[in-house]
């Protein structure tokens, strides 16, 4: 089966990303919720953790680009937050923005589908701006670093390397994004957007879809590669096969830390873009893929001439 292919209604006007250092400490009462709830399940409460961890919620993150989302003559219509780990300390970041933002926006959060998560809220975006007919919307992707879990239980996706937030902005044709610290390019629109999951891939078969992908989407020197950490050895894999112009792709793409699940394939991307256009690039796809579920995840950017 073919997965379709979603193209945001929206042009993609900006991406932010944004890297932060621990800030507070846990608070009551949450720690005591908490260290009720791991005695009544019998799992371990790591007391001395949550007594000297600095951590940064997906809350505080958020509220640092709350002037940079916002745009009084065109608010946004639309937050989709997404993440892969679940946040530090509970701060329902989803409503904090509904209320900061102007024109009481449309907010919520996607979790729980590992690295292919943005991916997923990307499509789920798409659908929302088409159904109430938006003209801005933001999805925002989110790492953090305290990931506080019992010892025993299984570690994926990895505790992230990082506290740092992705915000890809799309807004009509015409609509003026405001330029701001960290942005991409500082143009009105960096280009469209598609996004596509395919579901039910072994690892073994990724191996073999991996090239297949690069090969129809026409990877080139005019047409970039960003894969995620969770490809790296896929990577290798396709590199080390028939030595088809898909492979030799494969081998010359920017791979994305592993260390950041949700941002690290975004971050790399909005490094890349400005490079990439000014190089003469027409077009970037990056590819991620979580072993766990079982799904390739691909999206492509075509630049804005």
């Amino acid at each position: 089966m073919t997965p379709a292919v979603d193209t945001f209604p929206l042009p993609l006007n900006r991406i932010v990303t944004r890297a932060f250092g621990p800030r507070g400490g846990f608070r009551s009462p949450g720690v005591e919720i908490i260290r009720d709830l791991a005695a009544a399940y019998g799992v371990p409460f790591p007391a001395q953790r949550y007594a000297t961890d600095r951590r940064t919620t997906f809350t505080e993150m958020v509220a640092d680009l709350v002037d940079e989302l916002t745009e009084p003559d065109d608010p946004v219509g639309l937050v989709v937050l997404a993440h892969a780990v679940p946040d530090a300390e509970t701060g329902w970041p989803a409503c904090y923005l509904a209320t900061a933002l102007p024109a009481d926006p449309m907010a919520f959060a996607v979790a729980d589908q590992g690295v292919v998560t943005p991916f997923t809220a990307l499509r789920i975006a798409a659908a929302q701006v088409r159904a109430r007919n938006l003209t801005r919307a933001v999805v925002l992707i989110l790492d953090q670093t305290v990931l506080l879990r019992d010892p025993a239980a299984d570690a994926d996706p990895p505790t992230p390397t990082e506290n740092r937030v992705v915000a890809l902005t799309f807004g009509r044709p015409g609509a003026v994004d405001r330029p701001g610290t960290g942005g991409v390019g500082g143009r009105d629109v960096v280009g469209r957007l598609s996004v596509e999951l395919t579901p039910a891939v072994t690892p073994p078969r990724a191996d073999e879809l991996l090239p297949e992908l690069i090969a129809a989407a026409g990877i080139g020197a005019d047409h970039r590669l960003v894969l995620g950490g969770g490809l790296a050895d896929h990577v290798a894999a396709a590199a080390a096969g028939t030595g088809t112009a898909a492979t030799t792709a494969a081998a010359a793409a920017t791979v994305a830390p592993a260390g950041l699940p949700g941002t690290g394939t975004w971050a790399t991307l909005a490094s890349q873009l400005d490079t990439s256009a000014t190089a003469g690039a027409r077009a970037v796809t990056i590819v991620d893929y979580d072993s766990r579920l079982s799904i390739l995840a691909r999206s492509t950017i075509d630049l804005a001439r």
